[in-house]
Formats: C-alpha cells, structure tokens, sequence
C-alpha cells in the first residue's frame, strides 16, 4: 500500500509529525506545505496525479494542517476523489476547527478524524 504523508512545512509540530509517520511508513512519500489556497491546491494537483500513476489503493496522513472553513469544498474534491480510488486519509491535528469543517471532514466517510 502507497503512504503519502502530508505536513505543515515552517513549524516543529509539523516536522516532528511528520518524521513519526515516517517512523512507521518509511517509504513514504512525504511533502511539506503551508497553509492557503494555492498551497493546497498544489498539494491536490500532486495527490490527483500521484494517485492516477498509481492505480493501487493507498493512505494519505495529514497532520498539523488545520481544514479552513474557505478550503472545505477543494477538498470535498479531492476526498471523493481519494475513496472512490480506494484511498483512505488519516489526519492528525490540534488546531481548532469549525463544526462545519469536522462535519465535511467526517461526512467524506474515507477521513479517520484526530483532534487534540
């Protein structure tokens, strides 16, 4: 199974977490990003192709990257798109989201949600 882990690029809460995923998936691909919406939309154009060459199921792991109640439907996006090839999305975060980005996050039914 394909990793791909995704985390915040400028800030030790992303490095760390990132290099935990990477403990237990280590041949992982990994990138780094920050937040706004050119920055996730780079990221999106990456999983769209990554997950196109691919044509396995696989896991992506988001942490320390909050969802913004502004990027919820660029990624109602790319969750669709993610379940319906057989990729499922851990995400880990401590940032405080909006009930409206949980509820798009959860509805998606492919995202195991962890916040703290």
């Amino acid at each position: 199974m394909k990793t791909i882990i995704i985390s915040h690029e400028s800030d030790v809460d992303g490095v760390f977490s990132a290099a935990i995923a990477l403990m237990r998936f280590p041949q992982a691909k990994t990138l780094f990003t920050s937040y706004g919406k050119e920055n996730f939309s780079r990221i999106s154009d990456i999983l769209y192709d990554e997950i196109i060459s691919t044509q396995l199921p696989g896991q992506i792991i988001i942490s320390d990257l909050g969802l913004n109640d502004d990027m919820i439907d660029l990624f109602k996006d790319i969750f669709n798109f993610l379940k319906s090839n057989l990729w499922s999305i851990i995400w880990v975060d401590h940032h405080p989201w909006s009930e409206n980005a949980i509820k798009s996050a959860i509805e998606e039914g492919s995202v195991h949600l962890v916040l703290d």
